[in-house]
């Protein structure tokens, strides 16, 4: 066995830069295939919108809470998701909103406020303010109070779709016939066709390190610079078929390496639609034939370690880099394990003087096989890992570019 180590050492780090495809639906432990919104928290911790519920997936176990488990949810169709920085997970209907304390659902409606039970798209602003938007305009919720804008408000009509904040605080509204809206906490001003926006239609917006917004829509993305002037176009960012070649865009986020992921899915044409990757210089587009869940692309999320999950209406993927966001971390000089042979857990802690970035701790099997994937949370040192459950026999663990053999 004293050779098994560096083998295995060299067939991780091998596989370190390649993407890998990893898909779940409901015989994995998903509530229901067809998929609405994705998030993430700071654990990696996934959490998906489904319609029969809310799924929480913590890399190991499937967890979900619908009417079956929670009778007071107001409905199984869950159109919204978020968590917020209290760790309570929040849900959108087409009945209103509701959250969850780890132990009973609270439920939120035009009753107590809402603007439009229709809720569109749930986030946590930087002050802790949930953003509920909803088919009335959206609506922010600070512990028991409420703030709706509308359109007497000078929101457009049809409501809000989705909300962001750029580095500098103001925040970005994409709606489904008004554009972009930018709110500073007293202006609102439009940002649409007539100011350069390739389409009115906004599905997402996400903010780069420069105050850059990138705004997907109907049409492709349009991205505005920290002036909110229209700099650029995006609008052949996936592979289509002639002579389409419209990239109707579903939603955009941007990695910790300054990466631009984009959802599309050409829903007159069925079966087109997928994933779009820009580096900043070309665009690199991933469909069902490279392991993607479906065509019809709802929502994305990145977690702590740059793995982009896809909400589909057939499933959800994850696309994985393996390890590659621990390159950039010289400082991690190495890890300790104790006990070793472990007992029902193993403690793990870091060798290191200081980091910024997650960390992704892996222990495979002797067929290098993952069997459990953990996250060091920004700043973490020491981490607990339960291995109860496992068979005894001989593991490894990485972090990063090493490896060391646990025993349980």
């Amino acid at each position: 066995m004293k050779n098994l180590l560096p083998v295995l050492f060299l067939f991780l780090a091998a596989g370190i830069s390649a993407q890998n495809f990893t898909t779940y639906r409901e015989a994995d432990g998903l509530a229901d295939d067809n998929v609405s919104a994705v998030v993430t928290d700071d654990d990696g911790t996934v959490y998906f919108a489904t319609n029969n519920g809310v799924s929480i997936f913590d890399g190991t176990t499937w967890t979900t809470y619908n009417q079956s488990t929670h009778p007071e949810m107001l409905d199984n169709v869950i159109t919204a998701i978020e968590v917020d920085s209290k760790g309570n997970i929040w849900a959108g209907t087409d009945f209103g909103a509701m959250w969850f304390n780890d132990t009973v659902w609270t439920t939120i409606t035009e009753d107590d406020g809402l603007a439009n039970n229709r809720v569109t798209f749930l986030f946590e602003d930087f002050e802790g303010i949930m953003w509920a938007c909803n088919k009335g305009g959206v609506t922010l919720i600070e512990g028991p109070n409420m703030i709706s804008l509308t359109q007497d408000d000078g929101l457009p009509f049809g409501g809000i779709d989705y909300v962001t904040y750029d580095g500098l605080g103001n925040k970005f509204m994409g709606s489904a016939l008004g554009g972009m809206i930018k709110f500073d906490g007293i202006n609102i001003n439009y940002i649409t066709e007539d100011d350069g926006l390739v389409s009115n239609k906004v599905r997402g917006i996400a903010a780069d390190k420069d105050n850059n917004k990138w705004v997907a829509t109907s049409s492709g993305i349009s991205v505005t610079n920290i002036n909110d002037e229209v700099v650029d176009h995006h609008t052949r960012i996936f592979s289509i078929p002639p002579p389409d070649t419209l990239n109707p865009v579903t939603d955009v986020k941007i990695d910790s390496k300054g990466n631009v992921w984009a959802g599309v899915f050409v829903d007159y044409l069925v079966s087109e639609g997928g994933v779009s990757f820009y580096d900043g210089t070309d665009w690199i587009d991933y469909d069902v034939a490279d392991g993607l869940a479906g065509h019809a692309v709802t929502r994305l999320a990145v977690d702590p370690i740059d793995d982009v999950w896809v909400a589909t209406s057939t499933g959800v993927t994850k696309i994985s880099f393996g390890s590659s966001s621990t390159d950039d971390i010289p400082e991690l000089t190495g890890f300790e394990i104790f006990p070793n042979p472990a007992a029902d857990f193993i403690q793990v802690n870091l060798e290191l003087t200081d980091y910024t970035n997650s960390l992704s701790a892996n222990i495979y099997n002797t067929l290098g096989q993952l069997v459990r994937k953990e996250i060091f949370a920004k700043g973490q040192i020491s981490k607990t890992i339960d291995t109860a459950d496992f068979a005894a026999g001989l593991y490894f663990l990485q972090i990063g570019q090493q490896v060391q053999q646990v025993v349980i």
